[in-house]
Parts: structure tokens; C-alpha cells; sequence
């Protein structure tokens, strides 16, 4: 019974200092509170300060005739009309001559362009492999060309196109004639190239031909059937004869 009795004063003094920390911070947070408040009423009275300063600088400077100009950085400045129009006139020129050296680079980059096309056409039509072409005569015409030990259908003179570039055997062939020279032309013909091909032809002699004979055998006709002619052939005088 004692000992509960010498723990209430202690309890009720615990319980005392509680309560005095509680009003404690309860005050502090009263007081930022209301210092908060007063620091927004101020940020709202200094934010209507700057708009009527503000207000109020332009309706002065608009009164003078000046020109508002907000720089790059956000920064208001405000500048006679003359100057405002002699900047205006160079911000102007400077736009011009951007837009000039813009059009001049993209000018050159599509020279550059157009110029690397047409050397990769040139090239393209230097080193591309194209078709050749042979012309071919003959001091004889109308001679058969022969083109890689094959007959073709062309005969001189003519020009054989749409050959491809490399090697190629070339001979004429014409009855009655024989070539003058070496009968066959090895030609290296070109990409693109035309070549001409000329045969000299003279007569050739003809080949001698041995015809074998043989003797006529004589067969002896039936005597019966000489006779029948004989007579036959004199009915037919005399019936030819005038009367």
C-alpha cells in the first residue's frame, strides 16, 4: 500500500512533462504555421507588386514611344521604335543570311551528290562490258561470213553487231573464189568497239574431173521385129505418096 502511494507522485509528474512537451510542439508548429502563411502572403503581395511595376512600366514606355524587346534570356527591355526597327531590320538580314548559307550548303551538297552520280555512271559505262560490232568486206560481194567456224547468215559487206568483247575467228567463204592471204582473222574485239575486216577474193581454178567411159554394148534386135519396122515403113511411104 505504501509503495503505490510513493509511485503516484511519479506517474503524475511523468504524465506533467509529457503534456509540456506536446503544448511545446504543438506551439512550434503553430508558429511555422503561421509563418508560412505569412511568407505566402507576402510572396502574393510581392508577385502583385511585380505585375503592377510592370503594368506600369509599360504604360510609361508605351507613352514615350518605346517598343518592348524580351531577350533570349527572358530578360524585358524597352528601346526607341528606331532602334527596335534597325534591330528588326538586322535580325532580318542575319535571317537572310542564314537562310542563304543553308540554301548554299544544300546546293552544294546536292552538286556533291549529282557529281558523285555521274562519275559513278562514267565509270559504270568505262569498265561495264558492252557489245562490239565487226564490219566485213570483201573486194567480191555477197561472200558468206563465218564467224567462230560457224556459217552465219550475214554475207558481205555488212556489220555484225551485238558481239561480246573477247576473242573471235573470222573467215568469208564464196563459191568459185578462194582468200588472198591468211584465210582466217583472230580479232580481239573491244567493249564497244567497232572493227573493220577486209578479204581479198580472186577466182580459183575449177577442180578437174575424171569421168570414167565405158564401151556401148551392142545388142543385136530380133529379126522378126526388123521385118515387122521394114514393112511397116513402107506402108507408111506409100501412103505418103500423091496420088
Amino acid at each position: 500500500m505504501n509503495l503505490d502511494n510513493e509511485q503516484l507522485p511519479n506517474e503524475d509528474l511523468l504524465r506533467e512533462q509529457i503534456r509540456k512537451k506536446l503544448e511545446e510542439q504543438s506551439q512550434k508548429i503553430q508558429e511555422e504555421l503561421e509563418r508560412l502563411r505569412s511568407k505566402d502572403e507576402k510572396t502574393v503581395e510581392a508577385e502583385r507588386y511585380r505585375k503592377l511595376l510592370e503594368e506600369e512600366r509599360a504604360r510609361y514606355y508605351q507613352s514615350k514611344g518605346y517598343v518592348k524587346v524580351v531577350a533570349e534570356d527572358g530578360t524585358v527591355e524597352w528601346i526607341p521604335k528606331e532602334r527596335a526597327k534597325a534591330l528588326e531590320d538586322r535580325i532580318g538580314e542575319e535571317i537572310d543570311d542564314l537562310e542563304a548559307g543553308q540554301k548554299r550548303v544544300l546546293w552544294f551538297v546536292v552538286g556533291v551528290v549529282m557529281l558523285m552520280i555521274l562519275l559513278a555512271l562514267i565509270l559504270f559505262f568505262l569498265f561495264w562490258p558492252r557489245p562490239g560490232a565487226i564490219r566485213v568486206v570483201t573486194n567480191v560481194p555477197k561472200a558468206s561470213i563465218i564467224l567462230n567456224n560457224d556459217t552465219t547468215i550475214f554475207v558481205t559487206d555488212t556489220v555484225i553487231t551485238d558481239l561480246e568483247a573477247g576473242k573471235h575467228i573470222l573467215s568469208v567463204y564464196k563459191k568459185g573464189y578462194k582468200i588472198v592471204g591468211e584465210p582466217y582473222r583472230a580479232i580481239d574485239l573491244k567493249s564497244g568497239s567497232e572493227i573493220l575486216i577486209a578479204f581479198e577474193l580472186e577466182p580459183a581454178p575449177e577442180p578437174v574431173k575424171i569421168i570414167e567411159t565405158k564401151t556401148p554394148t551392142v545388142v543385136e534386135e530380133d529379126t522378126f521385129l526388123t521385118r515387122i519396122r521394114q514393112k511397116a515403113a513402107e506402108i507408111e511411104a506409100k501412103l505418103n505418096q500423091p496420088q
